[in-house]
């Protein structure tokens, strides 16, 4: 119990690691931080304790922690260009958990700029089915804005649209939340006139 406890709390930490680095912008750092959690994640946490309330609330905490890291994973590799697994570790995650719709989300986004436009449309048409018959939804905002931006092929889509943060600025990041105007300034994007 003691080592499963322990991989438990580097796993939270790592992942916790991993988002806080990709919000920042530093998405080379979160594809580190994340695979290195992802790592510690061997089955079911607390298996030998299927009956034990402590262990029950545990293994809910830690499964959802896991799955949120598994997004974040895959939205730092399609920031960084890199897409190769993302759509195997997303189909994993949707299979166990089809509610998921930003897993889905990014799942169509690494279909379409994997060059596969026709699967991440049969990848909503998927997602559409499961929320409703699973659970009496229909999709969400962001399901719906990436169907729309796929029809249309947003030329946004085929590549990582988002620029790192320079590395003098992502320790300072959280100071510019809410301030996009000194975002864009400070990544070297386009000038904003108030």
């Amino acid at each position: 119990l003691a080592n499963a406890a322990v991989d438990a709390d580097d796993f939270e930490r790592l992942a916790t690691i991993g988002r806080r680095r990709l919000v920042a912008g530093d998405f080379t750092g979160a594809v580190a931080a994340l695979e290195a959690a992802l790592t510690l994640w061997q089955g079911d946490p607390y298996a030998d304790f299927p009956d034990v309330e402590f262990a029950l609330h545990a293994r809910t905490r830690l499964v959802g922690i896991h799955a949120v890291a598994v997004e974040d994973l895959a939205e730092a590799r399609l920031e960084s260009g890199a897409i190769t697994a993302v759509v195997a570790d997303l189909e994993r995650l949707v299979s166990t958990d089809s509610s998921r719709e930003h897993a889905w989300a990014l799942m169509m986004r690494a279909l379409y700029a994997g060059g596969r436009p026709q699967d991440a449309l049969v990848a909503f048409q998927r997602a559409r089915r499961a929320l409703a018959e699973e659970f009496g939804l229909v999709p969400g905002p962001e399901l719906r804005d990436i169907e729309r931006r796929v029809l249309e092929h947003d030329p946004e889509l085929m590549v990582a649209h988002r620029t790192e943060l320079p590395p003098a600025m992502r320790a300072r990041a959280d100071e510019f939340v809410g301030r996009a105007v000194e975002q864009i300034q400070l990544v070297g994007g386009p000038h904003v006139v108030g």
